[in-house]
């Protein structure tokens, strides 16, 4: 199922909707319209995500569709689209058309622990990486006082 279309009029690119799917969907199919003036031309496409550091290349088939894997809806926020039209002699870019990931709650893929330390592993983790993600796993003044395990203790006990 089709959930948008990427319209191209000369130079634009516009989209039917603003409506895409919330946070952690996947596979979700949209198609890129091409301009008839454009006929022989190939198109590229490119995806980018507010968390994604590089550009992902889109799969387009013949009739123009492709599908976002779940990479795409992973976090909430903006989602961006852009497209290419490439001949023998010329590239010609398209700009790029923005799309909102709203923010749901439950992935599908995680089941949740009864366990209390269970609880603990999953919050623990879910920090670290956090920490590490925006680089101050070691710079926390209260890390260099004890071990992290103790602060671990010290906050869930």
């Amino acid at each position: 199922m089709i959930v948008a279309e990427i319209i191209q009029k000369g130079l634009t690119i516009s989209s039917s909707t603003s409506d895409i799917p919330y946070q952690y969907s996947g596979n979700i199919q949209m198609q890129f319209i091409k301009d008839e003036t454009y006929d022989n031309f190939s198109v590229i496409g490119f995806y980018r995500t507010n968390y994604f550091e590089k550009t992902q290349l889109l799969e387009i088939d013949e009739n123009g569709v492709f599908s976002l894997n779940k990479d795409a809806f992973q976090k909430d926020g903006l989602l961006n689209l852009s497209f290419l039209l490439v001949s023998e002699l010329k590239e010609v870019h398209l700009g790029v058309v923005s799309f909102i990931v709203r923010s749901t709650i439950g992935n599908g893929n995680d089941i949740l622990p009864e366990e209390r330390t269970e609880w603990i592993k999953i919050v623990r983790s879910e920090v670290d990486g956090y920490l590490k993600s925006i680089d101050l796993d070691d710079k926390f003044d209260i890390m260099q006082d004890k071990d992290s395990e103790n602060i671990w203790n010290e906050i869930f006990n």
